[in-house]
């Protein structure tokens, strides 16, 4: 161009270049300015529709002297095709533009920035969410699978989740079409994320893959939430504080349940006093998270669940589990309280007892909840018990009181008590008399007062001591000794029993009981007794118990009564005794397990026990959790080491962790439920060494502190399993064809027992096929060629049954009494050659190669493929195949070498090796063959080692394929109709295959871009004429047409196009529903796109306008004119009569001009009818070329009222006539205003000071009338005519009343009817007051 230009005369100023992704497009820009845009220099302008977009770039062009630099173009798309063309541009005008360039194609990349997901309509629920993923560009390569990510869940009352988090774990978080609900390939992706809360908040961006990467993540789609659902289960109700619970109340509290995004409600709460709810009682409708239950029975246990309630229903009961050891949820016990006072006392004297009576009572009518242990008798001389003693009686319900006054009246009363305490007393005492004292006077001793009770402690726990001391309960003198008095005392005391109790946690629990007795009363010379005297030691006590003592007195006339309990002291409690054995439970490779018996605690129980141990020796060689290999082991590996280390770090073990549930010594207390003494223990030691020795030592501990330690004997952890041998190691001197011999090394870890054998297991990898030493391959039944066992003391093993070129993977391990070890390590690729059989001479093909029908690839109905089977390599690969095919001549194969055609076959480079057994196809051997002919295969193989021994068998005979018809001329029409062409074709030369089918094609542009079909049944109705119809086309449109035909093999070109050829006009299309553009109380405005013509200019628009009831039955009643009008116009065109009009008959009305005359005849009484039946507001016919915007034209109806409904509809008209109607725009209503002016008011009564009127309601403009106003203005009254005859009246007065008023009434409901739109309505009347008698008005009302 450079040269060109300056030739011309004229340098070159600039360069032009254009390009597009739309050859099309490109080719037609020149002149189309909707199609060009203009960039930037160096920059593409963005493309809009579907890369149809022409962009033109400029530049300035370089000096004569220089090249044209390069041009880089950027902001193209991805992965797309471009085409370009050059041209130079002159002062004297633009060159012409360089031939289109082949296409070039952008660089492939990961996919443009999603838009935001979006959820699917409807397919939301509690638990999952549809969502529509939109596919960005895919930037040359489609999507394959998008990633999901989201936030959440979040609600209103939790705290929020901040990170985003991947939909799925790798590999399965990524979106594939096959998981996607809906899938519109190049658009939409919709898929369902299950698994998800309810009445939560959720976020979601993804990004897409394609095959070259990954895109940007999308923008956040913004709050998305699930339905909500019912609660979730609730909490068990419990007690929240001490108080709650009482004798006869519970009062439950509980945690709101979540809600699952609708709030809490209300609460039901179910209750009964069995675990099972027989006869439960139901409380709805709780609105707190409390409540409380009463007039309970006490210490009875209740079991109670509860359940909430939100927007969407019920949720599930709350968890009951029924413990009553404690630990238990939903139940709970009441208070026991004190009981009731015993029943039914009776008292009577004991026979021949002075001063003894027997009490007997019933027991109580409620015993509180709790079990009755023990009665208090209230013993008195007066009714009124002012003063009295007690008397405290086991849960027996009599009782012998002795040792009261004989021959008196007492009085006794009783009280009960549980483990709560006392109750009251009955408050109805009984009363006895004694019996008086016989004539002999034998009085039992008074009952020594309370003894004094102290600990003697010692230096050790077990030496402890309790001295009793008491003072003698006779009345003396000091001087004369013992006072005998028949009436209270009449003997000595002579000695005592004195008695010790201790238990845990009182001394009434008896777990030691010690007496003393005949301890002689010590007197001086005058009998006075020596209290210093009265002690006694007592030893041998229980540590930690709790004692009291007891002292009774004894002389010739009987026993006093015990005296009562010393205040209780506790003997001193002591460390534990140390564990007395320690025995191996059961071991493991790794681990240890001792047992011993929990300690005596003496006085404090057992609470823990603190543990360590010291290695003793280890058997070297294992490492991490596994055996080392011979070839890494160390030199002491299989041998012990001795150790003298330091113990581990005590570990402190509580006995609930130790203990073991319901096993104790026989013989412990333990075992009687006396305490932890005798429980079974146990403790573990981990990560210990196989097969190596361990002590134990063991410390005990209670609340007074630690016992000695006690050393366990030395424990051996159990042995292992033998490490692994050393990896097989072949000797390629000693392979043959056949075989192949290995050895490998022992192991010299053997887990501490001694090896028993060898086990071995090898397969055999064919020649060809990937080095794959897989464990779980050679180990599978299917694939292990032997699986063997040699003795211990062999190391060498040899692989029988092979082929030329196998290879044996062997694997080995070793077996010891533990069992087999693992298995040596696998043979490597590069040890694989002296493991392999020596190669061979490749097989003949035995299998009968076959020739094969394949889908076409090219115009062909079908192809041939050549197959068969590799043969045994034998240790080298295939060099390649030869093929031979002969023709079948008569039925016979001709098997002349000079009649074969030689096809030789080679792998192709850098393409896998053949391997025995691949099935190998040669594609499209038709290539090389005569069409229609049939013909055999034959096939040989060779490799380095040389050819086959021979060839194998021949094939089954197969024929050639045929072809495709030569390419049509063009078709031609012989008559057009408004929506129909016929059209003419010739059958072309069919290639030996007879004709099947035809096609028909058309389109508005010569180069039939974008075309239209003639339907399969039209063309085939016209196969034997040569004739179609093409059918539905517009009309007044020029079409172009191509055609093309079909044998077995397939379609021909398709024809040149024709010439072209266009329908004729008719009436124009159906116009859309008008468009309404505004409305006052008067005016409505409406707008109508205009139809499509038809092929003929429209003239004129006619418009309807209805209103009220009209525009209910108005799109029925255009639809039932429409339909009329059509059917009489067909009945006129139809001339036989058979109710269809066929395009015979339709060409003969187009030419008739009576037939014509007819249809306008038709149409000119339906608008009549239309009418005078419908009776429009308005009908208006509006020209066309009146309207400023001929494409949407406007109009505006005036002169109307306010408030009242109307619809329109619209046709338009050509010179073959009328449009049907539109659609009718309906729902239209003008705007409201004031009412209409009131006609003139009627007077009906006039008085003297009031005026009753008759009014009418005028036309309301779209709201109903509610007031009246009725205005008066006053004309001339009686002054007036008194002045106007002469007369006067005094200064200041001005002689009446207002000069005008107005007056507001309103009306009632129901009021009078309303006005129609063009009238006056119903009536009503208004009385005007407190006017002027005489007095003439003029009134007005609104």
């Amino acid at each position: 161009p450079a040269s060109l230009g300056t030739t011309m005369g004229g340098g070159l100023v600039e360069y032009e270049l254009r390009y597009s992704r739309s050859r099309r497009a490109l080719e037609t820009s020149e002149g189309n300015e909707s199609l060009l845009r203009v960039s930037s220099r160096g920059t593409a302008a963005s493309t809009t529709e579907a890369g149809k977009e022409v962009i033109l770039q400029r530049w300035r062009a370089p000096a004569h002297t220089a090249a044209p630099p390069p041009v880089l173009i950027t902001k193209l798309v991805c992965g797309r095709r471009y085409y370009f063309q050059i041209r130079a541009l002159s002062e004297y005008g633009a060159g012409i533009w360089s031939n289109m360039s082949e296409p070039f194609e952008t660089l492939s990349a990961p996919p443009s920035k999603p838009p935001p997901v979006r959820l699917a309509p409807g397919a939301d629920n509690p638990y999952s969410l549809a969502l529509r993923m939109t596919l960005p560009e895919a930037n040359g390569k489609p999507v394959k699978s998008c990633r999901l990510r989201y936030l959440g869940p979040n609600w209103k009352n939790r705290p929020r989740v901040t990170e985003w988090k991947d939909w799925g774990d790798p590999p399965l978080n990524h979106v594939e079409p096959d998981d996607c609900d809906v899938v519109q390939p190049a658009t939409m992706w919709q898929f369902t994320v299950p698994a998800l809360q309810a009445g939560a908040e959720y976020r979601f961006i993804f990004c897409c893959t394609n095959e070259m990467g990954e895109s940007e993540w999308s923008d956040d789609s913004g709050p998305i939430l699930t339905q909500p659902s019912v609660p979730d289960p609730s909490m068990p109700p419990f007690i929240a504080v001490e108080e709650d619970l009482t004798d006869s109340a519970i009062t439950l509290t509980w945690e709101p349940p979540f809600d699952n995004g609708s709030p809490i409600e209300r609460y039901t709460l179910q209750w009964a006093s069995n675990p099972r709810f027989n006869s439960c009682k139901i409380i709805e409708g709780i609105s707190e998270a409390t409540y409380t239950l009463e007039g309970l029975s006490p210490n009875q246990w209740y079991y109670y669940k509860v359940l909430a309630w939100n927007g969407v229903g019920q949720g599930k009961y709350s968890e009951v589990e029924a413990k009553k050891s404690g630990g238990g949820k939903g139940c709970c016990c009441t208070l026991a309280r004190e009981p009731t006072a015993p029943r039914n006392i009776k008292v009577r004297a004991v026979d021949k007892v002075p001063g003894a009576v027997m009490l007997q009572w019933d027991k109580p009518i409620d015993d509180g909840g709790s079990m009755v242990t023990r009665y208090k008798i209230a013993i008195s001389l007066t009714p009124d018990f002012e003063v009295f003693t007690e008397v405290v009686q086991k849960a027996c319900r009599e009782c012998k009181i002795t040792d009261i006054k004989p021959d008196q009246v007492y009085y006794f009363d009783i009280s009960a008590a549980n483990s709560v305490g006392y109750g009251p007393r009955s408050d109805e005492p009984a009363q006895c008399r004694t019996n008086p004292v016989p004539p002999q006077k034998f009085i039992a001793p008074a009952r020594p007062k309370r003894p004094n009770a102290k600990v003697l402690e010692y230096d050790h726990f077990s030496k402890a001591q309790i001295e009793v001391m008491w003072n003698c309960p006779e009345r003396y003198d000091p001087k004369k000794g013992f006072l005998y008095d028949p009436d209270t005392q009449t003997h000595m005391i002579l000695h005592y029993t004195i008695q010790i109790r201790g238990g845990m946690p009182t001394p009434e629990e008896a777990e030691q009981v010690q007496d003393s007795e005949h301890f002689i009363q010590v007197r001086d010379k005058r009998h006075v007794p020596k209290d210093s005297l009265n002690v006694v030691t007592f030893s041998g006590l229980i540590p930690g118990r709790y004692y009291h003592a007891m002292v009774q007195a004894f002389s010739e006339a009987g026993a006093s009564g015990w005296s009562l309990a010393s205040a209780t002291v506790r003997a001193p409690p002591g460390v534990p005794d140390p564990a007395d054995t320690l025995k191996l439970h059961s071991s493991t490779a790794t681990s240890i397990m001792v047992e011993w018996a929990c300690p005596q605690g003496n006085g404090e129980e057992v609470h823990r026990f603190f543990l360590r141990y010291r290695v003793d020796s280890i058997l070297r060689g294992w490492k991490d959790g596994a055996p080392d290999p011979p070839d890494r082991s160390s030199r002491m590996a299989g041998r012990y080491e001795e150790f003298d280390c330091e113990w581990t770090s005590q570990e402190e073990q509580l006995l609930t962790e130790c203990s073991m549930p319901g096993m104790a010594e026989a013989d412990s207390p333990a075992a009687s439920g006396a305490g932890a003494m005798g429980q079974i223990c146990r403790w573990g030691v981990q990560s210990l060494q196989p097969a190596s020795f361990y002590t134990v030592e063991i410390i005990s501990m209670n609340d007074v502190g630690k016992s000695k330690a006690f050393l366990s004997d030395s424990f051996r952890s159990r042995g292992t399993i033998p490490g692994p041998s050393g990896h097989a190691v072949g000797k390629p001197s000693e392979a043959t064809p056949s075989s192949v011999s290995f050895s490998w090394l022992a192991p010299t870890y053997h887990g501490g027992e001694d090896l028993e054998a060898y086990e071995i297991c090898w397969m055999a990898l064919q020649f060809g096929l990937p080095f794959q030493a897989d464990l779980d391959t050679i180990l599978r039944p299917d694939t292990c060629r032997q699986r063997t066992k040699v003795d211990s003391r062999t190391t060498r093993f040899v692989a029988e049954g092979l082929r030329p070129g196998d290879t044996v993977l062997p694997v080995v391990r070793a077996v010891n009494r533990e069992g087999p070890g693992p298995w040596c390590r696998l043979t490597l690729e590069a040890e694989a050659p002296s493991l392999t059989s020596l190669p061979d001479l490749p097989a003949v093909v035995e299998e009968l190669p076959f020739i094969t029908k394949e889908a076409s690839v090219d115009h062909r109905p079908y192809s041939l493929t050549a197959h068969w089977v590799c043969p045994y390599l034998n240790g080298k690969w295939i060099n390649h195949f030869t093929l031979h095919f002969f023709p079948v001549m008569r039925g016979e194969v001709a098997c002349d070498e000079k009649l074969a055609i030689e096809v030789i076959l080679h792998p192709n480079r850098g393409a896998n090796r053949w391997l025995q057994g691949d099935h190998i196809s040669y594609p499209l051997v038709h290539t090389f063959l005569t069409p229609g002919v049939d013909y055999v295969l034959k096939v040989r193989a060779s490799t380095a080692m040389g050819d086959a021994p021979g060839w194998g068998p021949h094939s089954e005979p197969e024929r050639a394929p045929p072809d495709i018809p030569s390419k049509p001329t063009p078709p031609t029409s012989m008559w057009q109709w408004p929506y129909a062409i016929q059209v003419d074709w010739i059958e072309p030369w069919m290639k030996g295959a007879p004709l099947e089918e035809c096609a028909v094609r058309y389109s508005v542009s010569v180069d039939l871009s974008s075309p239209g079909s003639v339907s399969k049944e039209a063309c085939d109705k016209g196969l034997e004429t040569k004739v179609v119809i093409a059918d539905g086309l517009e009309a007044g449109t020029m079409y172009y047409f191509q055609v093309c035909v079909k044998n077995s093999v397939g379609w021909s070109e398709w024809s040149d196009p024709s010439m072209g050829y266009s329908t004729s006009a008719c009436r124009p299309a159906q116009p859309e529903m008008p468009t309404l553009i505004g409305t006052t109380h008067q005016t409505i405005s409406v707008e109508w796109m205009a139809p499509d013509s038809h092929g003929a200019t429209i003239e004129d628009y006619t418009i309807l306008l209805v209103d009220f009831e009209r525009c209910r039955i108005f799109e029925s009643a255009l639809q039932e004119f429409d339909q009329r009008v059509q059917k009489e116009i067909l009945g006129v065109i139809d001339e036989n009569g058979d109710g269809d009009v066929s395009l015979e008959e339709l060409k003969e009305a187009m030419l008739d001009p009576e037939i014509q005359a007819a249809v306008a005849k038709v149409r000119e009484d339906n608008d009549t009818r239309f009418d005078e039946e419908l009776q429009p507001r308005a009908r208006q016919v509006l020209q066309a070329e009146a309207f400023t915007n001929r494409l949407v034209p406007l109009h505006t109806f005036h002169a109307l009222r306010g408030g009242i409904e109307f619809a329109v509809s619209v046709r338009a008209r050509n010179s073959e006539g009328f449009s049907d109607w539109s659609v009718p725009l309906t729902g239209i209503r003008t705007n409201c205003a004031p009412p209409e002016q009131c006609p003139p008011l009627v007077l009906l009564e006039a008085t003297q000071s009031t005026l009753r009127c008759e009014f009418r309601l005028p036309y309301c403009n779209g709201e109903p009338v509610t007031k009246m106003e009725f205005y008066w203005l006053r004309v001339i009254g009686p002054m007036e005519r008194h002045l106007a005859l002469g007369g006067h009246i005094e200064t200041g007065k001005s002689g009446h009343g207002k000069e005008e008023g107005t007056m507001v009434m309103s009306l009632p409901d129901p009021g009078p009817e309303p006005a129609p739109f063009d009238g006056f309505g119903g009536s009503g009347e208004g009385t005007i007051v407190g006017l002027e008698p005489g007095t003439e008005y003029d009134l007005q009302v609104r």
